[in-house]
């Protein structure tokens, strides 16, 4: 996300970059190390 790939990448594809079979995986582990969803995150960071 820091690397602003959400610009140019699906979440699901940015999950599958990562090693994450699964949207609901990415997602579920995403949320649990930062507290908040995908979307979430970046709409803070793009602010």
């Amino acid at each position: 996300m820091e690397q602003h790939l959400h610009k140019t990448q699906t979440l699901e594809s940015i999950g599958r970059m990562s090693g994450f079979a699964s949207r609901t995986t990415f997602f579920n582990s995403f949320k649990k190390s930062t507290g908040k969803n995908p979307s979430q995150f970046i709409e803070e960071m793009d602010g």
